[in-house]
């Protein structure tokens, strides 16, 4: 039979056939693009987040499986004679919504939603296949999937309620019969893949094309193809062979069929081990079991197989430590791992996995920087056979992953057969080990030390373990989760301002569950529309000497290029430029832009620009490479609060220390990427801009700067954003910029999506700070004199650096009163990308810094850090270091109230009994007060501006100048225009944000828009109502639709905007004295957590957190807010670490290798409360903002790691820097195995640099 060259495939029960398809596309390309099904987002392009998760169907023996995968890693071949569901095929706003979408909205698990198609394809796949979930099933579903807005309690919190399937969607009848008759293959430009039919037409393949690749899903190929360039030119998949996709069981063994799946695999050991039992000849499939489910997220499971993850040969391969130690020598011949992947004659088809001995202990072993859905830093498997009823080892066999280019065996493990299982064995294997795994420290794969001190410990582990089980001792050496439970109280009464105070849901919630609402690249493509791609800088620092466009423009399909010289107004805002022209002073600087007429076209067409640099020395990458070589930022002012005699009284002082505290950069990571549309009008005379961004007035002006034109020829809008966090608020201006230049040089549409790789080296992040300090103190513990100095990293241009480091100095102090008290803040320029806003800004590395002097000088006292904080603490009537007193200080009723709600002295007994019988693990607890201050550095930024105009028919749009990025801005809004008109929310609505209609708005950002803007549309609401009032009293019994009819026709305006200011910000930014910021929010948080001393792996086992925010707006909004922006902290102080190289390439530039916390992040139980006992006279409804100052208590979290790490570190002072990662952890326990290699590493690693 001929070959099959046409894709056959349904997409939610439509039947898709294509002719052209191309290998190279992906599916989610295709759903978008191609099919105009934009509910599936775009978010990180390498199967990390979980945005553009659907569920693949289709039949195998005889039976529908349903599978949830990633679209934009699964090759479009991949789904022939399968059924697509995507989001819009589940529920719609304007039919019914699926239960999975209800559930969501009623539990407020809905913010800025651009994850949130994503997360509901993945429950509604588990609940394809198990209507009944566990929690333990649906934190596995969700395992690929990530939310960088509401911190998933919300979302774990209302799927646990689900106890019944959805009725089955009719899949196409031609598949359910389908048999593959004949072989598929798909030609396209640069890639021919091959389906075959059975194995026999594969070897025949395979035989013909030596070169061909063989494959299973093909997501492998894709992330090559996309990032390392690298493409083959013909692919075999085995994905559908039977030969390759069974399991069958014997007596002594397991077989599995190579293009077995891992999901596959796992359930059917589940149901293997569930059958017989447990037993010691079932390890191995417990270790394969265990292993699997740390292996990615569900949806890479889904497609991954057994064969894949052996022959690939990734040094972290998950399964291969385990093979190789079960099969001994596990090799087809003695090369089978001398590079990278097995020979390329090998063609496996199926392992045979035998049970291990009854004798015997086998275990696996695998740590990464995340628990779940992340690769591992090092993966182990061990096992020891010991002769009968003796201790005497029979046969020891490890493997380790990690500490080379590939999974090695330990050749040393042979000399110890015949050896007594004893404590002088395990000290002669662990020098084994060291002598045998050298990691050099210039190694390409980083984390050197902590590669060595791993190896050590995943054998120090197994040997404690398996002493135990033959002792019958049974402490558990390792830490797991227990279930989730979760607590949020709001019990603050609001009922007088209702709808205000009540917890509406997000107006748009309903759309955004079901993929109908429109982000910026979901927009419809306009005729003629071109795709900018960039062409950003691979060079840190260097003069550019010629940029060659030969052979992209060549390219068919491609229309052009811009750069500079294309520029008819300013190539220079501030001290950045659109298009770099002489030089670049970072990686991911936009020199050009291609211009494609589709997306596809311009990416690939931009990869074959080739520029020529010559570099600049020095590369400064560090903040100590910027102290050393004087680089500070031009200009810059230093900025300083000093009150009291701080050097006198530190010279008195009866104690003094001095110390230093690091604090770590952080990505936004949100989910949406920067975009930019602009749509030249009338000849390129006006210019219509939709952006995704935080402030449309800094849009506007970058816009215009760079057209030539006044800004009332540009209108630019924003209709919603997929997070932003501060990232969008200064960092979108170039590529807006550059995008607008395009479409004026062509006038032509332009768009414009980065992607993620683009995206995280172009923006800038979160500011990294290295602060030093000297402090003075009493023997009581209370704090006389503090001195900090300290250094911001801001990048190479100042952006919002200066404004950061004058809100890091504010926050020093974080809540405590230091009566003398100086902080100097310097920006230090960089060879690095921009650093900007993020939520908080400067506050957290300041108040990070007032914490470590708590921590430390408690150390040095060897008194309790409860008790240093107490007597240091803000108490009504202080003075502010500049000058004013808080009037409505109410922190010491906030942390009674919670210290008595964490009961702090009992919890710290029930962890020293705990401590004191646990030697490998520890408990750690924290209870941390945090104060943060709520305005705009900028004075003239506190203030807002609202437009509400009534329609004839009597609904009322809200218009005004702040942005909905998930904080439910729009909903609150529109909840107060509801109240001052006394006219039901759902005839109020908001369009969107745009310059024509609120000029000069302020940026969405600092947590006060709600108060801002807010009192504006109170404003103009009152200047309606006191306008139709007239009315009202002639005719007090009319309908609100017949006053509005009334009104018009007695020529009434039925359009009002107002105006708000803050009118308590004196500050003087000159003397550095005033009032700084309208008010402060309080808030306590309680953290106990657990820590595996041998690997530096945590949990959060609670967390409690009392947050003072007024009379709440929406409280359901706003206890999402905290929880978001809690998790957000979490991420920031023990996880999220950004490294560069030497020469400024900045390696952490995707979710590959950047990681967030996920679902298995969030505390066990983890409850919040909103201060019942304060009203806020100074906010809007007596509200206070809450955006920003709950990340700030995320640091109990890492000083309770700190309190458990104490129970065994022997510093006098122990350091304590953020991130307090898995690493940072382990090598700070201080024992043998971590001070036999050079600590020094872990901070300069010769390949990676910590920012």
């Amino acid at each position: 039979m001929a070959d099959n060259k046409a894709l056959l495939f349904y997409v939610n029960g439509k039947r898709i056939e294509v002719f052209d398809a191309d290998p190279e596309e992906t599916l989610l390309y295709y759903l978008r693009e191609r099919l105009r099904l934009c509910g599936t987002k775009a978010a990180c392009g390498e199967g990390g987040c979980g945005a553009c998760t659907v569920m693949l169907s289709h039949f195998r023996n005889g039976k529908i499986v349903h599978r949830a995968i990633n679209a934009c890693i699964t090759p479009i071949p991949y789904v022939h004679f399968s059924a697509v569901t995507t989001i819009e095929g589940i529920g719609s706003t304007k039919t019914k919504l699926n239960k999975i979408q209800q559930v969501l909205i009623d539990n407020h698990g809905v913010q800025c939603g651009f994850c949130t198609p994503g997360i509901v394809m993945s429950m509604y796949a588990l609940l394809r296949n198990h209507p009944k979930p566990t929690e333990e099933t649906i934190k596995e579903a969700l395992q690929g999937n990530l939310c960088r807005c509401t911190g998933y309690r919300p979302i774990i919190q209302g799927f646990k309620l689900f106890a019944a399937a959805e009725k089955e969607q009719e899949i196409g009848k031609e598949l359910k019969s389908v048999e593959y008759e004949s072989t598929l293959k798909i030609e396209g430009p640069k890639v021919t893949w091959y389906r075959p039919k059975n194995l026999e037409a594969m070897l025949k393949i395979r035989n013909e094309n030596p070169e061909a690749r063989i494959i299973s899903g093909g997501t492998v190929c894709t992330l090559e193809s996309k990032f390392d360039g690298i493409v083959n030119s013909k692919l075999i998949s085995v994905a559908t062979l039977s030969e390759l996709s069974a399991i069958t069981a014997t007596k002594e063994s397991l077989c599995f069929g190579a293009a077995t799946t891992l999901t596959e695999i796992s359930d059917f050991i589940k149901n293997f081990l569930k059958e017989k039992g447990k037993s010691r000849k079932y390890q191995v499939l417990e270790a394969i079991l265990e292993t699997s489910k740390w292996f990615a997220g569900k949806q890479v499971r889904n497609m991954a197989t057994i064969g894949a993850n052996l022959m690939c040969g990734n040094s972290f391969s998950d399964l291969p430590p385990i093979l190789m130690v079960e099969y001994e020598t596990f090799a087809i011949d003695g090369d089978f791992y001398v590079t990278r992947r097995p020979k390329s004659d090998s063609v496996l088809v199926e392992l045979e996995v035998p049970f291990a001995t009854e004798t015997g202990f086998f275990f696996s072993y695998k740590q990464s920087k995340r628990k779940e859905n992340d690769r591992a830093i090092v993966n182990s498997a061990i096992f020891v056979d010991f002769e009968e009823n003796t201790k005497i080892v029979k046969t020891l066999r490890m493997a380790f992953g990690g500490v080379s280019e590939n999974t090695k065996l330990a050749r040393c493990a042979v000399k110890f057969s015949g050896r007594t299982w004893n404590e002088d064995l395990l000290k002669d294997v662990s020098n084994a080990l060291q002598l045998e795994f050298t990691i050099p420290n210039n190694c390409t794969i980083g984390f050197v030390a902590y590669r060595k001190c791993l190896v050590n410990s995943f054998f120090f582990k197994f040997f404690m373990t398996v002493q135990q089980k033959i002792d019958g001792e049974h402490e558990e050496m390792g830490i797991k989760r227990g279930s989730f439970s979760s607590i949020q109280c709001a019990d603050v009464d609001s009922s007088l301002y209702e709808p205000v105070g009540k917890s509406a849901k997000i107006i748009s919630a309903a759309k955004l569950s079901t993929g109908e609402a429109q982000f910026l690249d979901d927009m419809p493509k306009l005729d003629g529309e071109l795709f900018f791609a960039p062409v950003l800088s691979k060079k840190a620092h260097a003069k550019i000497l010629s940029v060659d466009f030969a052979d992209a423009d060549a390219v068919s399909d491609v229309v052009g290029h811009v750069t500079w010289e294309d520029v008819k107004g300013a190539n220079e805002i501030n001290d950045e430029e659109y298009f770099r022209k002489n030089s670049v002073t970072s990686t991911g600087q936009i020199i050009a832009g291609i211009l494609g007429k589709d997306k596809k076209t311009a990416r690939k067409a931009a990869k074959l620009v080739k520029i020529q640099y010559e570099d600049i020395l020095p590369v400064i990458v560090t903040i100590e490479d910027a102290i050393k070589y004087k680089s500070y930022l031009p200009n810059a002012p230093e900025i300083c609060h000093n009150r009291g005699d701080v050097d006198g009284a530190y010279e008195r002082a009866e104690h003094k220390l001095e110390s230093s505290v690091r604090f770590g950069s952080q990505e936004h990571l949100y989910l949406e990427t920067q975009a930019s549309y602009c749509i030249p009008i009338d000849n390129s005379d006006e210019f219509h801009v939709h952006s995704s961004c935080q402030n449309i007035l800094e849009g506007q002006t970058s816009v215009a700067n760079v057209l030539g034109v006044s800004m009332n020829h540009v209108k630019f809008s924003v209709k919603r954003l997929g997070g932003g966090f501060g990232g969008k608020e200064m960092r979108f201006r170039l590529l807006c910029g550059a995008v607008a230049v395009a479409a004026q040089k062509f006038n032509r549409p332009v768009r414009c999506v980065l992607a993620r790789d683009e995206d995280m080296i172009y923006s800038g992040g979160r500011h990294s700070c290295l602060s030093k300090y000297k402090v003075g103190f009493e023997s009581s513990g209370k704090i006389t004199s503090v001195s900090v100095v300290g250094y911001a990293n801001a990048g190479y241009s100042e952006d919002v650096s200066i404004g950061m480091l004058s809100r890091y100095i504010d926050h020093c102090f974080n809540c405590y009163n230091f009566p003398n008290y100086r902080a100097i803040g310097h920006c230090m320029l960089t060879n690095t990308r921009s650093n900007t806003a993020f939520r908080g800004t400067g506050g957290p590395p300041g108040m990070l810094v007032a914490e470590d002097i708590v921590h430390k000088v408690a150390d040095y006292l060897r008194m309790s850090v409860d008790d240093v904080r107490r007597i240091n603490l803000l108490k009504r009537g202080h003075k502010l270091p500049f000058g004013t007193v808080d009037e409505d200080h109410i922190l010491e009723e906030v942390y009674k109230k919670a210290k008595e709600s964490f009961k702090i002295e009992e919890r710290r007994k029930i962890i020293n009994k705990f401590n004191e019988e646990n030697k490998y693990k520890k408990k750690g607890v924290a209870l941390v007060p945090i104060m943060f201050g709520l305005g705009f550095g900028l004075k003239h930024l506190n203030a807002g501006g609202a437009l509400v105009q009534i329609y004839t028919d009597g609904s009322v749009l809200v218009a005004h100048g702040g942005i909905e990025m998930g904080q439910g801005l729009f909903t609150k809004m529109i909840q107060i225009a509801s109240k001052e008109l006394d006219v039901p929310m759902h005839k109020i609505h908001t369009l969107e944000t745009c310059s024509t209609t609120v000029p000069n708005a302020a940026p969405t950002a600092a947590s006060v828009t709600s108060d801002h803007i807010g009192f504006a549309v109170k404003k103009a609401c009152e200047d309606l109502r006191k306008r139709l009032s007239a009315i009202d009293e002639t005719e007090p019994f009319l309908s609100w639709e017949e006053k509005i009819k009334k009104a018009h026709l007695q020529r009434i305006s039925l359009s009002a905007a107002a105006f708000s200011q803050s009118p308590r910000i004196t500050w003087d930014p000159v003397t550095r004295m005033g009032r700084k910021y309208n008010y402060y929010c309080y808030g306590v948080c309680g953290s106990e957590v657990e820590v595996d001393l041998l690997t530096g792996d945590h949990i959060i086992r609670e967390v409690k957190i009392l947050m003072d925010i007024g009379k709440p707006l929406n409280p359901a909004i706003d206890i999402g807010q905290i929880e978001g922006a809690f998790i957000q902290g979490v991420g920031l102080m023990t996880l999220e670490e950004e490294l560069f190289t030497q020469t400024g390439e900045q390696l952490t530039k995707g979710t590959s290798n950047y990681k967030i916390p996920s679902f298995g992040d969030i505390p066990e139980k983890f409850n919040v409360e909103l201060f019942d006992k304060t009203s806020n006279r100074h906010g809007l409804f007596h509200s206070k903002g809450c955006g920003e100052p709950p990340l700030l208590m995320a640091s109990s979290v890492l000083y309770a790691l700190r309190d458990a790490v104490r129970q065994v570190n022997s510093e006098e002072l122990m350091k304590w820097d953020s991130p307090a990662t898995s690493e940072r952890i382990r090598l700070a326990v201080g024992d043998v195995f971590a001070k036999e290699v050079d600590f020094r590493i872990v901070i300069l690693d010769k390949r990676y640099f910590r920012q």
